[in-house]
């Protein structure tokens, strides 16, 4: 096992959120057009072995978003550029050093991010 095999077992998954949005009109009607995956073929289709989509919301707005667990930004792009979507859609994805969830409550402090 090499240096960098060790690293990327120790690293872990940070959460992220991403901002998606069509690059044109003409993207957004073709993706419209297509036949819409079912829920689990779409977190399949958007996982692999660096980045995993896990939660994602849209609706008729121009912004469309995914919670993303990933090691490098770099990461979600690769995996949306897998399946061709970096040809539709334009990303940002943000680090989120805070994560919490009221179906996972542990009581304890909250991770303060403006104060690291």
């Amino acid at each position: 096992m090499s240096h960098s095999d060790v690293s990327v077992i120790l690293q872990k998954k940070k959460h992220w959120i991403a901002v998606h949005t069509f690059i044109s009109e003409e993207a957004r009607l073709e993706r419209a057009k297509s036949v819409p995956p079912t829920d689990r073929q779409f977190f399949e289709a958007y996982s692999t072995d660096r980045a995993e989509c896990i939660q994602h919301w849209a609706g008729k707005a121009d912004f469309f978003y995914c919670h993303w667990l990933a090691y490098e930004e770099r990461d979600i792009h690769d995996a949306i550029e897998a399946i061709g979507m970096d040809k539709f859609i334009i990303t940002m994805p943000t680090e989120m050093q805070r994560y919490v969830s009221k179906d996972n409550l542990t009581d304890t402090p909250l991770l303060n991010p403006w104060n690291e």
